[in-house]
């Protein structure tokens, strides 16, 4: 099923990840195959909410792996 022809860019950061619609979106988006859908996630340990230590206990990359997303880790955007 191909919903679009072209390629989809997202650009998330640690206040995005903490709200579980973006969980449930990128669940779906593997359940469905969208191999155009391309996000970056801006792993900088701050929210608008200040520092997002004690938020995140899970694994993010291996997350996204198990919602059948292809993962490059460890990439310095910098």
């Amino acid at each position: 099923l191909e919903i679009v022809d072209h390629r989809t860019w997202v650009f998330m950061g640690d206040g995005c990840m903490m709200e579980g619609i973006s969980h449930e979106a990128a669940s779906l988006a593997g359940t469905w195959g969208l191999g155009k859908l391309v996000a970056f996630w801006d792993n900088n340990q701050i929210s608008i909410d200040g520092n997002t230590a004690g938020w995140f206990s899970d694994n993010t990359p291996e997350r996204f792996e198990a919602y059948g997303w292809h993962v490059i880790r460890d990439v310095d955007g910098h």
